[in-house]
């Protein structure tokens, strides 16, 4: 009796020990398959990104995004995405360009568009920064902050391409191209019917110069008016935007002038009174345009590069130029 129970009992031990043992297996494979599950799971929230700098993985869905150029404020809006923190406008009187909805960024923190200021950024507690070529001083710094990304100063079509790519919102980026080029196509229509042979030039008041535009560049409004919308240019609108004299504005003799004048950035009259100059001068009274009543001055917004400003731009000639 004595031996039989010494068996029983250690064929009793020997079962609950091998219950344990297969319990801790079941559930080590177990842990291993959530770990392996959450792994995956954690690479499937980032996506690559190629840019200036470098490779880096961004958040598919950012939620806290900090942009440190004014432009990409723009940028973001036409994917509905407003930003914690912005480099503040230059261009206008608001932190905001003018031509977005001022209501739409009452919290955003603004910094200055050249400080870069580090301690503000951190604050902001952004989980993606997003900055221009220029930011790319501070590329180690800011990436100990959340993922950076450096664009280059790209065409605005790149731009906004590049933003659907690290936003993870490519075909809204392309169904977003696609309304602009077909109405970019309507306006041109519209307008080439109206004005016929008519020749446009689009001209910049600034407190040392005066500024005529080009033809080509697509990373300004140049390439908005004379491609896009197939403005025909007057003799002396060069291909590239350059600076022109008071005397050389007589042979830039346009039948339409889009003449843009703003002295939000500046912190003197230099631009008020070069405005001034030439709206006195015998040159300018002499030209086409203003003989004919055929000046107009653009909004403050005109010459931003985002894509939101382009849209607003093409509204914008073609109510002025088509009768």
């Amino acid at each position: 009796m004595q031996m039989l129970r010494s068996h029983s009992f250690f064929y009793t031990h020997f079962l609950i020990i091998s219950a344990l043992i297969i319990v801790l297996f079941i559930s080590g494979c177990s842990t291993n398959t959530v770990d392996e599950t959450n792994a995956e799971g954690a690479d499937e929230n980032y996506h690559e990104i190629t840019h200036e700098m470098g490779v880096t993985e961004v958040p598919d869905e950012p939620k806290r995004i900090a942009v440190l150029s004014s432009n990409y404020v723009d940028n973001l809006y036409v994917y509905d995405v407003i930003p914690v923190l912005a480099a503040e406008s230059s261009l206008t009187n608001e932190k905001v360009s003018s031509h977005l909805p001022q209501e739409l960024y009452e919290d955003v923190q603004f910094i200055g568009g050249d400080d870069f200021n580090l301690e503000a950024i951190l604050e902001a507690e952004p989980d993606l920064i997003i900055g221009q070529d220029k930011a790319g001083k501070l590329y180690d710094d800011l990436s100990s902050i959340a993922p950076t990304v450096i664009l280059g100063n790209d065409e605005w079509r790149e731009t906004h391409a590049a933003f659907g790519q690290i936003l993870g919102m490519e075909e809204e980026s392309k169904i977003w191209l696609d309304q602009y080029e077909d109405k970019a196509a309507e306006a041109k229509h519209k307008i080439t019917a109206s004005l016929g042979g008519e020749t446009v030039a689009f001209m910049r008041v600034l407190p040392k110069e005066f500024r005529i535009h080009g033809t080509t560049d697509q990373r300004f409004i140049d390439g908005t008016l004379y491609q896009d919308l197939g403005l025909n240019p007057s003799e002396g609108v060069p291909e590239e935007r350059k600076a022109i004299s008071l005397e050389g504005i007589a042979t830039v003799n346009a039948d339409h002038f889009l003449l843009e004048y703003n002295t939000a950035s500046q912190q003197d009259t230099q631009a008020e009174e070069r405005y001034n100059t030439l709206m006195e001068s015998r040159v300018w009274q002499q030209t086409k345009a203003v003989k004919q009543g055929n000046v107009h001055t653009v909004p403050d917004w005109f010459i931003q590069v985002g894509p939101h400003a382009r849209t607003m731009a093409i509204d914008y000639v073609a109510e002025t130029l088509v009768d």
